[in-house]
């Protein structure tokens, strides 16, 4: 039976040097996810606009199911992004269909039902009080196996209390270098480095695992027991645009499978030093890489 993942927040435009390109990191997971193999179910908001039309054609060639994609009076989201040497910033325009996500009645019933393996969620979606209030009930009423926080701290759009409320919930944790004195700050009032912030989350918040990226350096992994550091195999760097989710869904996928942390964590590394040497966030899997994956599952 085919892995269920649930993934709750932005689905929006980023516009490149002018090209619109489809983003966002929970339609990046999702995507990942289903390329894996996964039956990938967004929950999002988009537009009654050209650009809302053109997303959700988008997300349906990704295989992923757009049942929970909403239509509302907001605009589709958009994003400036700025490339630095291949590093992108980003201006996220507030006020986007996806600040708005909501769920009817039909809606949540049919989540309740399903026995999810992993429900996905970041910090960007939960800015406003009405996503918010979704992502609320999402990680109160849904059964999953896991609860995947990708913290992605964007521009101003996060908060303590967002942060320490969804990581309540949360079994796996992923954050990257840069947000580590950030998160630390936030939650205990200090800088820490990666394992103390780790040791500290995991006695506080009863999360299971946690992973630190450290971009071109690897992970870092903890769990209750262990600390594991992986490093990639050298690549060619065309863009880092999504890499980061292309990592946090080949790590779910595989431990959903494998229930190993040190061969997950191995094939998102592979996974995602074949994204930054691709353009684009959800590039077509090569031969090799597809070969790669298929011999980790075995």
């Amino acid at each position: 039976m085919a892995i269920k993942v649930l993934a709750f927040g932005e689905v929006l435009w980023d516009i490149i040097e002018g090209s619109y390109h489809i983003g966002g990191a929970p339609f990046n997971f999702a995507g990942h996810m289903a390329k894996l193999g996964a039956d990938s179910y967004l929950i999002s908001a988009v537009g009654r606009d050209e650009l809302g039309e053109k997303a959700i054609t988008r997300i349906q060639s990704q295989k992923i199911d757009t049942t929970l994609v909403v239509k509302n009076d907001s605009p589709t989201g958009t994003v400036q992004v700025s490339l630095s040497e291949g590093i992108p910033s980003y201006n996220i325009v507030p006020g986007s269909a996806w600040d708005s996500i909501g769920l009817n009645g039909e809606a949540q019933d049919i989540l309740k039902d399903i026995e999810w393996d992993v429900l996905y969620l970041g910090s960007l979606a939960q800015r406003s009080e009405r996503s918010r209030k979704t992502a609320r009930w999402l990680m109160e009423n849904v059964k999953s196996r896991h609860v995947f926080f990708d913290v992605n701290l964007r521009q101003e759009w996060y908060s303590r209390d967002v942060i320490e409320e969804t990581m309540k919930h949360t079994s796996i944790l992923k954050v990257n270098d840069e947000e580590v004195p950030v998160i630390s700050r936030l939650l205990f009032g200090k800088e820490m480095p990666e394992d103390q912030l780790a040791r500290e989350i995991l006695e506080t918040y009863g999360v299971s695992i946690i992973i630190v990226t450290l971009g071109g350096e690897g992970a870092l992994f903890f769990d209750k027991h262990r600390e594991y550091k992986l490093k990639p195999e050298p690549a060619e760097v065309v863009d880092t645009v999504g890499a980061g989710d292309s990592f946090s869904g080949a790590f779910v996928y595989s431990y959903l499978n494998t229930n190993d942390i040190d061969r997950a964590g191995r094939l998102a590394l592979d996974v995602a030093s074949f994204v930054v040497s691709s353009e684009g966030a959800l590039p077509e899997y090569s031969e090799e890489l597809k070969k790669k994956i298929s011999l980790h599952l075995k």
